[in-house]
């Protein structure tokens, strides 16, 4: 965890007076707040273990410096009321901070399936940074009545008496075990922070010894705040932040990292960073990231990750924050694998990167935002905070988990390159030749004009896509006639006809399904979803796989 003795301050600060200091107070979001109280580290559940009464409810934690508030929905995160406030009553010089809620999906120990528990890390204020951290350590509660009523676990999970701290719990459940994930500092001076895990065979009141999860050799190396979620085909995914000073000062703003695990406990050599979160473009997340998986949008469904900013850079260099920061969530369809793409958050934070008051702002402004898709996918919830009034405030609201499913975006004489997201190729023309019936491919991207395609607009929503280079048409062989599954595409002299006729559907900001307009149930495809140099182009049975879907970026 970043910044943690600024969050300890403010935190302070509010228990003490009730009341702080505001600097310039950005524009609240334009969502409703959820109570309109102070809120910090905010999370959501949809409850799906517990009786058909409460089944669909939908239960947001956020936290105080004292404990933590349970509000509820009734009508699926359009309005919440506060059902229940968790006395976490840390000691005076001690804040809580950073807590989970998770419901259990079977019974764990003699705790029946819906069984809720909530828990938050208790650190001394400034022990996070620059003091010792005598007493560290991370408690929790459980409710048996859908979060109304609360009762202490017996002892806490994880306790620490060296080092700057435990933060950022994390559950899971793992074949009939509660695991807990969280970030721990108290294992210095070998390891700057690790991410450790524990897990539990009765329910939660007893604990295993700690096992580190992602524990870099570099002491500055500072991997945090993660977030697991297990997906329908019995993997788990997680991701974190990972700040590292190295190669360059700026440390790349602690991005966003992800990792797999085919059973929830085995995570690999801790210390493999993981993967990078990247868009095609080179964009990534930085700070305090959560993930949600959605259904469809794919066969494999979508993940949906979120993280405070939006930055781009590569591993050497500086790493700039750009204006999507706080209003961007990245989507995958293949379980993490291959590029990401962007669509619009629903909560749209302004971050203020030069705030007046840092200490208020910086653990504030979308930080940890969690995110809640519909039970069919097609929409999800957020939960974001920002300043307002002087205090951090959490603002809920729905919208869209995919584009605008048109071709929005796409200009008439602009020219693109088409970066596949299943195999972060381009799409390409073979050997850069002009002749008539050139094979199209996807290859390494490399700015070469066999890799560009000027769009030219033949009607509403309908483009051709013409090589600068050769001067001629992606076409479908025949297409004017039918277009049939597994048909390749080549290059073609442009002639008007259907044939070179396509039509590109948002799934996402700049990212599309390109479909032929004579049979719209096909998409531009990598065979077999191939990552190789040469793989042909064809088109195939839509079902906006990564490698039907292509990321039209401003080529040169």
């Amino acid at each position: 965890m970043r910044a943690i003795g600024v969050i300890q301050l403010v935190l302070l600060l509010w228990m003490g007076s009730g009341v702080l200091t505001p600097g310039s107070a950005s524009a609240a979001p334009a969502a409703p707040p959820l109570d309109g109280g102070a809120a910090w580290y905010p999370r959501v559940i949809r409850l799906q273990h517990a009786d058909a009464a409460h089944n669909g409810r939908i239960l947001a934690a956020t936290n105080t410096g004292a404990g933590g508030t349970i509000h509820e929905s009734t009508d699926d995160g359009r309005t919440f009321r506060k059902i229940s406030q968790i006395p976490a009553a840390p000691a005076p010089g001690e804040f809580s901070c950073c807590a989970a809620l998770f419901e259990f999906p079977r019974a764990l120990g003699s705790s029946p399936a819906g069984t809720l528990i909530w828990a938050t890390s208790i650190n001394t204020v400034g022990g996070g940074e620059s003091q010792p951290d005598p007493n560290a350590r991370i408690v929790a509660w459980t409710s048996a009545d859908h979060g109304y009523t609360w009762t202490p676990l017996p002892a806490p999970i994880v306790t620490g008496s060296t080092g700057h701290g435990l933060w950022e719990p994390e559950f899971s459940e793992v074949s009939g075990q509660l695991v807990m994930h969280f970030s721990d500092k108290t294992q210095q001076p070998a390891f700057g922070q690790t991410l450790a895990r524990v897990r539990s065979a009765d329910g939660g009141r007893t604990w295993s010894a700690k096992v580190n999860t992602v524990a870099s050799d570099v002491p500055a190396d500072s991997p945090g705040m993660p977030v697991v979620r297990r997906l329908p085909n019995g993997r788990y995914v997680m991701v974190y932040e990972y700040c590292e000073l190295a190669p360059v000062p700026d440390g790349h703003g602690c991005r966003v990292h992800l990792r797999t695990s085919a059973d929830g406990w085995d995570w690999g050599d801790p210390r493999d960073p993981g993967t990078i979160i990247r868009t095609a473009d080179g964009k990534h997340l930085a700070h305090a990231p959560t993930v949600a998986w959605a259904p469809g949008g794919g066969p494999q469904g979508r993940l949906l990750v979120v993280g405070k900013l939006v930055r781009t850079g590569g591993d050497t260099g500086q790493a700039d924050v750009l204006p999507e920061s706080g209003r961007t969530v990245l989507v995958n369809t293949a379980n993490g694998a291959g590029a990401w793409y962007e669509i619009d958050a629903p909560v749209r934070v302004g971050i203020d990167l030069t705030p007046p008051d840092p200490g208020l702002y910086q653990p504030c402004q979308n930080y940890s935002s969690p995110l809640l898709p519909s039970v069919d996918g097609s929409r999800v919830l957020e939960i974001a905070t920002d300043v307002a009034d002087g205090t951090c405030k959490a603002y809920v609201a729905t919208g869209p988990s995919s584009g605008t499913g048109d071709a929005a975006g796409v200009a008439d004489g602009a020219v693109y390159r088409a970066v596949n997201l299943g195999s972060r190729r381009c799409l390409d023309v073979s050997e850069g030749a002009v002749a008539n019936g050139t094979r199209i491919q996807q290859w390494a991207c490399s700015g070469a004009l066999a890799q560009r395609w000027r769009a030219e607009r033949r009607a509403a929503g309908v483009f051709s896509f013409v090589n600068p280079k050769s001067g001629k048409c992606l076409d479908v062989p025949n297409g004017n006639i039918s277009v049939d599954p597994g048909d390749k595409v080549h290059l073609w002299t442009c002639n008007g006809t259907g044939a070179q006729d396509w039509l590109p559907v948002a799934v996402g900001r700049s990212a599309y399904l390109v479909k032929p307009r004579n049979n719209q149930a096909l998409c531009l495809d990598v065979a077999d979803g191939s990552t190789a140099d040469g793989a042909e182009a064809r088109v195939t049975p839509c079902t906006n796989a990564a490698s039907q879907i292509w990321h039209l970026g401003a080529a040169g």
